[in-house]
């Protein structure tokens, strides 16, 4: 009685095993070649995995359009700074939902992850299972696989947050250029309607410069809409001021110092991103 979607992977293409699916009872398939001798409907496009979450995302009732979506990318501090943004929600009487490498978490309950970011069909019914448990907002971690992968297509983020970039996963991704380019794609229109971008690094500055959707910044360095100055007793201070995104005429002003709980100056940046985020 199900749709079988015929996924080319790394070692094989999932068209192979098209004709022991409809054996198995699959009523349909969605490829990207035809296969003949098929005794079911065939959908053909360009792009199956594009195609997977969109379905996957109609097949589940589309949960994640009634839920404030927060995506955290970068290559150091995502799981972190999404833990920080969530317990900020749950602060502020948010029913918070949490996805991540660590793992699975709303309603009290932490399930175990596969995955930094889930498969589509995963990731749509964990949406769904939040969404009907009362979950309105949720923070997750958006890795360059899901990225490049389509994982995350059809997803509009409310916001989307960057934290760094630095030297990983280019036996999937090939250059820096083309890393760079995975975590860029969460900022353009079709999948972010806003962001906070730390600038700490060359790669956020050039995001900051790049990005197709509003960002307010944030750093250490002279420039940042929002200045951030690390002290030697572990408080940090907050200084700026910002449009803010999305919202006409209004403005985040920042004029604070707190502490964070979590030794490191890293995680002071990381802190000081979720307290942004809340902004």
């Amino acid at each position: 009685g199900d749709l079988f979607i015929a996924i080319p992977g790394t070692k094989a293409d999932g068209v192979q095993y098209a004709h022991e699916a409809v054996q198995r009872g699959a009523v349909a398939v969605l490829a990207e070649k035809t296969i003949g001798g098929l005794s079911v409907p065939l959908f053909v496009t360009p792009g199956v995995r594009k195609a997977a979450a969109l379905v996957a995302g109609n097949f589940y009732g589309n949960p994640a359009r009634d839920l404030v979506l927060l995506g955290v990318t970068g290559t150091n501090g995502k799981t972190t700074t999404a833990w920080l943004v969530e317990s900020i929600c749950l602060a502020g009487m948010n029913n918070v939902g949490l996805l991540g490498t660590i793992g699975v978490r709303w309603g009290g309950e932490l399930k175990e992850a596969t995955h930094t970011t889930p498969d589509p069909i995963a990731l749509h019914r964990t949406f769904r299972e939040m969404a009907d448990a009362g979950v309105d907002t949720v923070v997750m971690e958006v890795s360059s696989h899901a990225l490049a992968l389509h994982r995350v297509d059809g997803l509009v983020y409310d916001l989307a947050l960057f934290t760094n970039l630095s030297q990983d996963h280019l036996d999937m991704h090939g250059s820096m250029e083309e890393y760079f380019a995975a975590k860029a794609s969460l900022f353009t229109p079709g999948r972010a309607r806003a962001g906070v971008v730390c600038v700490d690094d060359s790669w956020g500055r050039r995001l900051a410069r790049e990005s197709g959707i509003p960002v307010v910044t944030l750093g250490q360095a002279d420039g940042a809409d929002i200045r951030l100055s690390v002290n030697f007793d572990g408080t940090f201070t907050l200084q700026g001021s910002a449009a803010a995104p999305g919202r006409s005429g209004e403005r985040i002003t920042v004029d604070l110092t707190s502490k964070s709980a979590l030794p490191g100056s890293f995680n002071a940046v990381n802190t000081a991103l979720a307290t942004v985020t809340l902004l």
